[in-house]
C-alpha cells in the first residue's frame, strides 16, 4: 500500500495527539508514504508556530527536537514538487475548489501519484473536509 500523507498525520506523531497510535500502525505498514514537498513546509511552520505560542511552557530546546524529529519523518517519504502540471490539475478540476487551496495542492499531486501507483494508493488524513473532496475524487481514504 502506497499512503498519501498530509500534515495533519505528521503533526500526529510530532505532537503526540490522541491518534498517535493509528498514525504510527499506517506508517510501518505503509510500503511506500508520498506527498507534496509543501508538507514540509507546512508542519515546519506549525512546529515554530506552536513554539511561538507556547515557548513559555516549552523548554528553549523543544522546538529544535521537533523540527529534528520531523527531518526523520521526512526522510522516509517521496516528495513531488508542485509544477505546471500540478497547477493545471488545479485549474481544471472544479471539486477541488472544495477545500482549502494547500489541500487541493496535495490532492492535485495525489492525483498524479495515482498516475503512478493507480488502486494502490490511499489517501491518509484526519481532516474530515480534506477527506470528502478525496472521496468525491475517488479515492481510497484512512482516517
Amino acid at each position: 500500500m502506497t499512503v498519501y500523507l498530509d500534515p495533519s498525520v505528521i503533526l500526529s506523531i510530532i505532537f503526540r495527539e490522541p491518534n498517535l497510535d493509528k498514525s504510527i500502525e499506517i506508517w510501518k505498514s505503509s510500503e511506500m508514504r508520498v506527498s507534496s514537498i509543501l508538507l514540509e513546509a507546512e508542519c515546519k511552520i506549525s512546529i515554530k508556530r506552536y513554539y511561538f505560542h507556547n515557548k513559555k511552557k516549552l523548554t528553549s530546546t523543544w522546538k529544535n527536537k521537533k523540527l529534528e524529529e520531523l527531518d526523520k519523518l521526512l526522510e522516509e517519504i517521496h516528495f513531488k514538487n508542485i509544477d505546471s502540471s500540478t497547477i493545471s490539475i488545479v485549474a481544471n478540476q472544479d471539486i477541488l475548489s472544495g477545500c482549502r487551496t494547500l489541500d487541493a495542492i496535495h490532492l492535485a499531486t495525489a492525483m498524479e501519484f495515482q498516475k503512478e501507483f493507480g488502486d494502490s494508493l490511499v489517501i491518509f488524513s484526519y481532516d474530515k473536509d480534506f477527506n470528502k473532496v478525496a472521496k468525491q475524487l475517488k479515492f481510497k481514504t484512512l482516517s
